[in-house]
């Protein structure tokens, strides 16, 4: 199923990642925003590398909702997790 008027961009995003491992980053929230980009990227044949990023302040809620997303959906997923006291330090 194609989002409205969106289906140029998924050719394009096609188009870029030709002969490559992955069409797209798209980085994961565990909100509905990027839940539903996931959705559509793949449903539109789209093949992401998926990512999030941890600094402290995720909430079990939405790291339990990444993970339903990337397993269910069985797209590659890599998350970072930023050591919150060496941060402290550098700022």
């Amino acid at each position: 199923m194609l989002h409205p008027g969106a289906a140029w961009k998924y050719e394009e995003l096609k188009k870029a990642g030709k002969d490559k491992k992955y069409d797209c980053l798209l980085g994961l929230s565990g909100g509905v925003d990027s839940s539903l980009c996931l959705y559509y990227l793949v449903e539109n044949g789209i093949r992401p590398l998926t990512y999030s990023i941890d600094n402290g302040w995720n909430t079990k809620e939405s790291d339990e909702n990444i993970m339903r997303l990337v397993e269910g959906m069985k797209v590659p997923f890599y998350r970072y997790t930023i050591d919150i006291e060496r941060f402290r330090e550098l700022q």
